[in-house]
């Protein structure tokens, strides 16, 4: 099976973005990430972007895989998957809201 978008994505581009969420996300939730909020809103675009990205990159792969008769009429992105396709997504939607949300703790008051 060959499709151009998904040889890209699944080439290296997959994780360049799992990479660069992350990295955010960390970066969003340190000290200094609590202040920035652009940082945390773009931690959170960067994984939501990245899951509709794999998305249309396993769209594209099913589609093809159905127009070469390789696959059965009825398979798709959530048909005939396994369990990483599930993992992947609660994985980015997780490092997305760990990214906006950042780091919620105040200082605590130094004891004496």
């Amino acid at each position: 099976v060959r499709a151009s978008w998904a040889e890209a994505f699944f080439g290296g581009l997959d994780w360049v973005l799992i990479v660069a969420a992350t990295g955010l996300a960390v970066l969003a939730s340190l000290p200094f990430g609590q202040k920035l909020t652009w940082l945390r809103w773009t931690a959170f675009g960067v994984a939501a972007l990245s899951l509709v990205l794999m998305f249309t990159a396993l769209n594209d792969v099913w589609t093809t895989a159905r127009k070469q008769g390789v696959v059965p009429a009825d398979a798709g992105v959530w048909a005939h998957n396994s369990a990483g396709l599930g993992l992947a997504c609660w994985g980015f939607l997780l490092v997305g809201v760990a990214g906006f949300l950042g780091r919620r703790s105040k200082k605590r008051a130094a004891y004496r």
